[in-house]
């Protein structure tokens, strides 16, 4: 008999489906005839659920989910038991790790210049999003880039772009042959259903403009 959900690896939250895997070969598979029970407890064996066997994953699935909402971020055991027509009894426990809490995003910005033409340079924004220190890949991300005059501190030009992170959780964004002169980045929005430790996946909007994500400035002056 083994765990084939949760399994022990990684983290869980929401309602987690219950599925084991349990055989006798005294006792027809699913327990046709009453043979061959498998069921499953949350409070240490103070009480037991029911499973039904599955034909088709020939696996024993919970009928109730494990609500894992009302639980705090600890680790739980959780125990299988498979009981044959003899009365004989296995029990298999599976070390599971809670992890409802909302993700914590991490941005940071960096800044390159070069090439370009004509006294102008490809400007480019590397934008890197973590969750708790991990990088987040495949995060859809939503950037505007402004061309400032930081005398009169407005707008001079804009530019809105959407990028998704690599594996290292890096997005860049080009803005080729721009003006020497400072820009600012702006993350609109961060939109990723990749969250570390995360199941089901979550996702997450960042409000429009919330983080301004310091300048560049080319023209002598550098980053800043």
């Amino acid at each position: 008999m083994s765990w084939v959900s949760p399994d022990g690896s990684g983290s869980v939250s929401g309602d987690v489906l219950i599925e084991i895997s349990a055989s006798d070969t005294e006792d027809d598979p699913g327990g046709s005839g009453g043979a061959l029970t498998v069921e499953w407890s949350d409070d240490g064996g103070a009480t037991w659920k029911a499973t039904t066997f599955d034909d088709i994953t020939d696996t024993y699935k919970g009928d109730v989910s494990w609500d894992t909402t009302v639980l705090a971020d600890v680790e739980y055991t959780l125990k299988a038991r498979a009981t044959d027509s003899l009365f004989n009894e296995t029990i298999q426990d599976v070390v599971v790790t809670v992890n409802n809490a909302a993700p914590v995003f991490e941005v940071s910005v960096t800044y390159a210049g070069e090439g370009g033409r004509n006294g102008t340079k490809h400007f480019n924004s590397e934008v890197t999003i973590q969750d708790n220190g991990s990088p987040v890949s495949g995060a859809s991300v939503n950037a505007t880039v402004d061309r400032i005059d930081t005398i009169t501190d407005t707008i001079l030009e804009s530019r809105t772009e959407t990028g998704v992170t690599d594996s290292n959780g890096v997005v860049v964004f080009v803005w080729k042959n721009a003006n020497s002169d400072c820009y600012e980045t702006h993350v609109n929005s961060v939109d990723t259903e990749d969250m570390t430790g995360q199941t089901p996946a979550n996702s997450i909007i960042w409000p429009d403009r919330l983080s301004e994500m310091g300048a560049w400035c080319d023209g002598g002056i550098g980053p800043e």
